[in-house]
């Protein structure tokens, strides 16, 4: 994030970096923590806001971890494109 923003949430605080080790919560009752990833908090309410850099990680090392854990989703997504019914 370049400059500060206002947070969207409470619309009194900011968001500043701060590097979490972040805990995913996965279905079956799993979950995967990524580390040293880099967000956003808002310094008031503490909403936090991930970019895209932050999810690309998460979702990799939920990758790394949990091979195919995301292909259910991804043959889904490629369903509904083509206009298939699910």
């Amino acid at each position: 994030m370049n400059k500060p923003s206002k947070c969207f949430e409470c619309d009194v605080g900011i968001y500043e970096e701060v590097t979490i080790d972040y805990l995913s919560q996965l279905s079956g009752g799993r979950s995967c923590v990524t580390r040293d990833v880099v967000i956003q908090r808002c310094n008031h309410c503490k909403s936090e806001m991930l970019d895209s850099k932050a999810s690309k990680m998460i979702e990799s090392n939920i990758e790394l971890n949990f091979p195919g854990y995301y292909d259910k989703w991804k043959n889904r997504a490629k369903s509904v494109k083509l206009g298939e019914q699910l």
